[in-house]
């Protein structure tokens, strides 16, 4: 996933954790996608995350972990494998060169940094977060989170050493979105059934305000990623793919359709740094 105040790169990394393929492309500000390598010989990660060009993977049953790098004309290299992670993290997601682990189960939540050379050191363990986050996603060293079946959300923040604090507690946000993903301080949600779609602004202080809402996106979409302020969409059954542009007002504006993208990537990375 992409975050605010990040400077963007353009890439976007493919990988399949049934197989351990990967590839990467790269989107351009008018929407056009332009593929650029394909490999395999990865792990069966269960999620991975981008921190600055580097790639952070986590297998959530066995705790192991490793980290790799992208370079921008679409090489992954591998930098570093590991493992002693704590099991059953749900969510995972980059804040800076820092990352944060989330149990939907438990509330539990615990944080790390990754180096440049792809090493990683566990910075603190928590908990007491409300269960049954469907979706978190940072918006700078803010993290929103959001329950699809009740509409209800939350803000925190994450400091440099690791350390999370609470900010706001809120609801009466649509249920059933399937998608989220932060584009600079701005927030799109995205319905794949029903192809609707609607965007909110998040605060410094936490504070969550609707902007737009509004529908007629393809449905079916498996993946959406924030790439700078376009936002790039894959079908990982069908391959096709779209982009489209979300302002700093919230309206959005498709700008490509297209296809021909191998199927079955299980995960899109925006690379960020």
């Amino acid at each position: 996933m992409a975050h605010a105040l990040r400077v963007m790169t353009r890439e976007l990394f493919f990988y399949n954790a049934s197989t351990g393929t990967c590839a990467a492309g790269r989107l351009s500000t008018d929407g056009n996608f332009t593929g650029l390598t394909t490999g395999g010989g990865l792990s069966p990660w269960t999620h991975v995350a981008a921190v600055g060009r580097e790639l952070f993977f986590y297998n959530a049953s066995s705790g192991a972990c490793a980290a790799g790098r992208l370079s921008t004309d679409g090489n992954f290299t591998g930098l570093t494998t590991g493992g002693g992670l704590s099991t059953d993290w749900t969510h995972m997601d980059a804040v800076g060169r820092e990352l944060f682990f989330y149990n939907a189960s438990t509330g539990a939540c615990a944080a790390g940094r990754l180096s440049t050379d792809g090493n990683f050191t566990g910075l603190t363990t928590g908990g007491g977060l409300s269960t049954d986050w469907t979706h978190m996603d940072a918006v700078d060293r803010e993290l929103f989170f959001y329950n699809a079946s009740t509409g209800a959300c939350a803000a925190g923040r994450l400091s440099t050493d690791g350390n999370f604090t609470g900010l706001t507690t809120g609801g009466g946000l649509s249920t059933d979105w399937t998608h989220m993903d932060a584009v600079d301080r701005e927030l799109f949600f995205y319905n794949a059934s029903t192809g609707a779609c609607a965007a909110g602004r998040l605060s410094t202080d936490g504070n969550f305000t609707g902007l737009t809402t509004g529908g007629g996106l393809s449905t079916d979409w498996t993946h959406m990623d924030a790439v700078g302020r376009e936002l790039f969409f894959y079908n990982a059954s069908t391959g096709a793919c779209a982009a489209g542009r979300l302002s700093t007002d919230g309206n959005f504006t498709g700008l490509t359709t297209g296809g021909g993208l191998s199927t079955g990537w299980t995960h899109v990375v925006a690379v960020t740094g």
